[in-house]
């Protein structure tokens, strides 16, 4: 099975991640056929229910946000459809790494071949919504 240079480069990255390293989490979608990963800062796009946040710059257009909502949703609720990406750390051994990267789609029945990666279309960051946020006066903020 020959795996597409920018797959197995993408894979390469997310599995020599170190397991304690919270900054992003690298997944595959199993009803897409698609790599993706979550930075930390994507968590801040929505508040505790996934209900968007007004006022936000992002690098997404609002398509990709959907996606990334509809994502954070099916991983919080631990659904099969979402596959997690083991951090194994640096190894020296390219051989081991690619034996696990190869033993992980196998196991997890991805199509390598015929999968994408997950990439952001928008290269400047633009409001998120348009919503106007009043002016207050800093000393009326609590009343």
């Amino acid at each position: 099975m020959a795996i597409p240079s920018t797959i197995k480069n993408w894979l390469l990255i997310a599995f020599q991640q170190e397991s304690d390293d919270n900054s992003e989490y690298f997944y595959f979608d199993k009803k897409k056929n698609e790599f993706f990963s979550i930075h930390i800062i994507d968590h801040y796009l929505f508040d505790e229910k996934l209900n968007n946040l007004y006022g936000v710059s992002i690098y997404f257009t609002l398509e990709e946000v959907s996606i990334l909502k509809e994502r954070l949703k099916k991983i919080n609720k631990k659904n099969k459809s979402i596959v997690s990406i083991p951090k194994l750390g640096i190894l020296d051994n390219k051989e081991i790494l690619e034996i696990e990267i190869e033993k992980f789609t196998k196991e997890n029945q991805i199509d390598v071949e015929n999968s994408t990666l997950f990439e952001v279309l928008q290269k400047s960051p633009v409001p998120l919504f348009e919503r106007s946020i009043k002016k207050k006066r800093w000393w009326k903020f609590w009343s």
